[in-house]
């Protein structure tokens, strides 16, 4: 049993932690999981981005309060990230920028929130890409250049934008089947409700398009613009 190095099966174990068995791997499960933690990491930045950008505005107003600085002027000071405390020699400066562009880029919508959607959707297609879509196909019996899905097809014409035209669409995107949103020379911003789209066209796929031995794990087609979650994502 030790042998089973082979990662297309899960080893099973006992109590005591010996290996009693093992069962085929369900690699369509494992990609979505990481396919929603890249979803739990869009969330966490962008609500992140958010509080600093209402730090920021709480600090200025209450620096301008109490020091009589017009809050312009202070938008033009430097924000700083860096290591240590300010008065240690052993600190260092790790980032600067002005204020107000830190707050800019970090205001909803701002370019922080497309850089991460940029990069989560490019993160997302490079585990189906180089990884999971061979071992899914290998699952159900057939080679890899044979599953293709849509929303991967799509993704993966966004994806050469960003890439490649620094995320201004290329012609080839209006010839996606289900992101219709770009035409172009259009900037490829994929806000929250767009990311959302996504995560709930990649899960209905995975489990409706490739197989029918996948739907009776019970996927619940959710409409479009309800935001992915556990239940409707059956991961629990």
């Amino acid at each position: 049993m030790e042998k089973n190095k082979n990662t297309d099966f899960k080893l099973i174990k006992n109590s005591k932690g010996e290996i009693i068995g093992h069962v085929k791997k369900l690699w369509f499960r494992e990609f979505l999981r990481i396919v929603y933690d890249i979803y739990g990491l869009y969330l966490d930045s962008t609500y992140g981005f958010i509080s600093i950008n209402k730090l920021i505005v709480k600090s200025q107003k209450e620096i301008a309060k109490h020091s009589k600085i017009d809050i312009r002027d202070l938008s033009k000071q430097n924000f700083y990230y860096g290591k240590g405390q300010p008065d240690n020699k052993d600190s260092h400066i790790m980032y600067i920028s002005k204020i107000g562009e830190t707050r800019e880029r970090n205001k909803k919508n701002g370019r922080n929130f497309k850089n991460i959607a940029n990069f989560c959707l490019v993160l997302i297609y490079q585990y189906w890409e180089d990884y999971y879509r061979e071992k899914i196909a290998n699952d159900i019996g057939i080679e890899k250049k044979s599953l293709k899905l849509d929303i991967f097809g799509d993704i993966r014409i966004l994806r050469k934008s960003i890439i490649h035209h620094r995320a201004k669409a290329l012609e080839e995107v209006e010839k996606c089947n289900l992101l219709k949103w770009f035409k172009k020379g259009d900037e490829i911003n994929i806000n929250n409700e767009k990311f959302v789209i996504i995560i709930n066209y990649i899960f209905n796929s995975i489990y409706n398009d490739i197989s029918e031995e996948y739907k009776k794990y019970g996927y619940v087609n959710v409409k479009q613009e309800e935001y992915a979650s556990k239940k409707y994502l059956n991961l629990e």
